[in-house]
């Protein structure tokens, strides 16, 4: 029997022309995260971002693969996970280089299950 199910959508992450660093946001929560959903925008050039989940301890708990560009939110990228989670994270979101004139935007959101 599923617990207590909870969702988190991180702040749109956007990166103009030439803009290349990593950009973060946090999380709080007491329960296993079991699903990613990530929209990336289409980019003049062709790039990856990858997106790392860093717990309270500083320990990485989940470096996600190269996830491809142009992916919209209407069809995210799905990740199916397995990761307990206690207390507040950090998700870096790193693009892989120059995403081109057009910029790219990331929309991630979690899905979890609440500790029972």
């Amino acid at each position: 029997m599923r617990e207590s199910v909870w969702s988190n959508k991180f702040t749109q992450m956007s990166w103009a022309s030439t803009e290349t660093a990593a950009l973060t946001d946090t999380i709080t929560t007491n329960g296993v995260l079991i699903q990613a959903l990530v929209g990336l925008s289409n980019a003049t050039n062709a790039i990856t971002v990858t997106f790392t989940l860093t717990g309270p301890d500083s320990f990485v708990v989940f470096t996600s693969s190269a996830l491809a560009e142009n992916n919209p939110v209407a069809s995210p990228i799905t990740l199916a996970l397995d990761i307990p989670l206690d207390g507040t994270y950090t998700l870096t979101v790193t693009p892989s280089g120059d995403p081109g004139a057009s910029g790219i935007t990331a929309d991630i959101k979690f899905l979890g299950e609440q500790a029972g």
